[in-house]
């Protein structure tokens, strides 16, 4: 594929210019009238561009011209390198039917989340519907106040056994079995209230 510039007032001017001489074969004449075409267009959609190779044509028979000669890079000037859109990619149908499936099932997905700790009882119904789900929720947090309560009995018996075993006072050994029991009281209060919030 060909090098393009965006064609500039400076290069319709000279390609004006060349089309106007005698020496110039048909032919590139031919191809710059297309180019000079693209002057009065008025289409903002479309960059007017031409190819680097036509622009060096124009650049020779500007030199042979016999007047002093204009340099490439100022014939050039205020242009850039075109770059043509990339064309869009027709959709499949096929995958666009399969999106919409999928953001619909994740709607879905989403409402059902957001409803899903919303009672569908009617207001009318009596409290006594809800008792065995409250009795459930008790009776966890009375295992887990269990829990706490015995594995903290349990550290003090540890602590205050393992100062028996060493053979120290009664000061000793109760301290010992206090200071167990904190560490293990303030770890399992740690974890009680990060898994219940």
């Amino acid at each position: 594929m060909a090098t393009l510039v965006v064609l500039t007032e400076r290069m319709y001017d000279e390609i004006d210019g060349v089309l106007l001489r005698e020496d110039v074969p048909e032919e590139f004449q031919n191809e710059l009238r297309g180019y000079a075409k693209l002057r009065n267009k008025e289409n903002p959609e479309e960059t007017p561009s031409i190819p680097f190779s036509t622009i060096r044509k124009l650049h020779k028979y500007l030199e042979s011209d016999g007047k002093p000669g204009m340099y490439l890079h100022q014939l050039m000037e205020g242009s850039e390198v075109f770059f043509p859109p990339l064309p869009q990619p027709k959709r499949n149908p096929e995958l666009v039917a399969r999106l919409e499936r999928l953001r619909a099932e994740q709607a879905n997905r989403e409402y059902q989340q957001m409803t899903k700790s919303v009672s569908n009882n009617i207001a009318g119904n009596s409290p006594i519907g809800n008792v065995g789900q409250e009795l459930k929720s008790v009776q966890g947090q009375l295992m887990n106040v269990f829990n706490v309560f015995l594995t903290i009995v349990g550290a003090f018996v540890f602590g205050f056994m393992a100062m028996y075993y060493a053979g120290q006072s009664l000061t000793a050994r109760v301290l010992c079995g206090l200071a167990v029991a904190l560490v293990v009281a303030t770890a399992d209060l740690y974890f009680l209230i990060k898994n219940d919030l």
